[in-house]
């Protein structure tokens, strides 16, 4: 082993030792630790360290002279090969594990909604269909023909269907157009959507803060007055001034 060592400095540090000056190195470290009542002293320190390295070069010479050097090996594989093979085996997990949840999710959203059961939506419906026909009839005897158009559509009583109204009015001398849709499912499952159209005031500000009011609003109440109501108190905030030429 220590010839092997011995070798091993030769090929890296490119050169042999001197064997005289690690003799002197190696007495001179052990006898620093001797204390006076040790039974081992300096001088049996020397002659044993003698013997050793003394082996050593004699054996270094045979090895030479029989060109029997110790071959050098490096490793087949790096240090981080397996580290590599585990990291993309990590990485190719989490890809599967989310491409799995991403299969997985409309399963579940379907297997949750498949579990209502079809008695509380029939009459979540139906009551829907209630409260929409009751605000109807309050906004025909609370508006004239002239000032509100309802097209209703052909079978209201399915799913999906919509209900527009289109109220003209005037405040202000400004005088505008308000277009309700009203879906089957309102006002319990969703909200109403709204906008204005009026030449004289900047609908698209107007309508994007329309649309942030219904957005507050509670779900499951008849929203229409409420959102005439804020169009009127609203609406001068929004005219144009037009400069003459």
């Amino acid at each position: 082993m220590i010839i092997a060592a011995d070798q091993w400095y030769k090929w890296h540090k490119r050169g042999h030792r001197n064997y005289t000056e690690i003799k002197e190195e190696i007495i001179a470290k052990l006898s620093t630790h001797l204390e006076p009542e040790d039974v081992v002293d300096e001088g049996t320190i020397a002659t044993v360290i003698d013997v050793l390295i003394d082996t050593v070069e004699r054996g270094t010479e045979m090895v030479e002279e029989k060109e029997e050097k110790i071959p050098r090996f490096t490793c087949p594989l790096p240090c981080e090969y397996r580290y590599d093979i585990w990291r993309n085996v990590f990485i190719a997990s989490m890809i599967l594990n989310l491409l799995l949840v991403i299969t997985i999710i409309p399963f579940i959203v379907s297997l949750i909604r498949s579990d209502i059961p079809e008695q509380l939506m029939d009459d979540q419906n139906e009551t829907c269909r209630q409260l929409l026909l009751d605000e109807l009839n309050f906004l025909k005897a609370m508006y004239t023909v002239d000032e509100l158009e309802i097209n209703e559509p052909q079978n209201p009583t399915e799913n999906g269907q919509i209900t527009q109204l289109t109220l003209h009015q005037q405040i202000d001398n400004i005088s505008y157009e308000v277009v309700v849709h009203l879906s089957s499912e309102y006002p319990i499952i969703l909200k109403p959507s709204a906008f204005v159209r009026c030449s004289l005031i900047n609908c698209d500000l107007l309508n994007q803060e329309l649309r942030y009011f219904i957005d507050q609003e509670t779900l499951g109440i008849p929203l229409t007055l409420t959102i005439m109501q804020w169009i009127n108190d609203n609406i001068n905030r929004f005219k144009v001034i037009f400069q003459a030429n």
